[in-house]
């Protein structure tokens, strides 16, 4: 997702174009920034959205692929 999920990163004919099914947010947690805009992330509905202030590191393995996984899905800290 471009600059975060900021409000004029992005627009629905853009997103629309791309057609993404995964979506990643480098986000950090509680940013300043309030990113990424609820607005933002509802644009991209019927992707599949990863944050990394939620998820944690995103490994992508583009030898396979476009398999996704959440490191902290796999290794709780909590």
């Amino acid at each position: 997702m471009p600059h975060h999920g900021s409000g004029t990163s992005s627009t629905a004919e853009f997103i629309a174009a791309v057609g993404a099914r995964e979506a990643i947010i480098p986000v950090g947690y509680r940013n300043r920034f309030q990113h990424p805009r609820p607005d933002v992330v509802e644009r991209y509905a019927g992707s599949r959205v990863w944050q990394t202030d939620r998820d944690g590191a995103v490994q992508l393995k583009l030898a396979s692929g476009l398999p996704l996984s959440s490191y902290r899905t796999a290794y709780r800290r909590y």
